[in-house]
């Protein structure tokens, strides 16, 4: 699945790797990822290793995240005014049962109207 709603706030969500939060960001949609907490433990940073050779996230992910990791959860803007489509979105609002969301605005104003409804947008990278 490529977009899909989770109950949450950006504090909350955790998508998995490979995967994006949709975020608004005034006018323009915003891609951003999850960086969780750096742990000394070599399973944990293997995972990302593993992660990036079997495809799920590509080389300047992968970087992004050990570059940026620190000792707290962070969420990490990848990309600015990405595109979106309205009318899958539109569509996940009526399959999650999503109400006060206007649907003749905006795709920025839709997404707005989504978080502040309490779900996140995930989306594949």
């Amino acid at each position: 699945m490529d977009l899909y709603f989770q109950k949450g706030t950006n504090l909350t969500v955790d998508p998995p790797l490979g995967y994006s939060l949709i975020e608004n960001s005034g006018d323009v949609v915003a891609q951003s990822i999850v960086i969780q907490p750096e742990k000394p433990y070599l399973y944990y940073n293997k995972r990302f290793l593993n992660a990036l050779n079997s495809g799920a996230i590509s080389q300047s992910l992968y970087d992004e995240i050990i570059d940026n990791q620190s000792e707290g959860r962070q969420v990490w803007e990848i990309s600015s005014d990405i595109d979106v489509d309205k009318n899958t979105v539109l569509s996940l609002v009526e399959n999650y049962g999503i109400s006060n969301v206007e649907e003749d605005g905006t795709i920025s104003e839709i997404i707005e109207d989504i978080i502040n409804e309490g779900y996140q947008i995930i989306k594949k990278i």
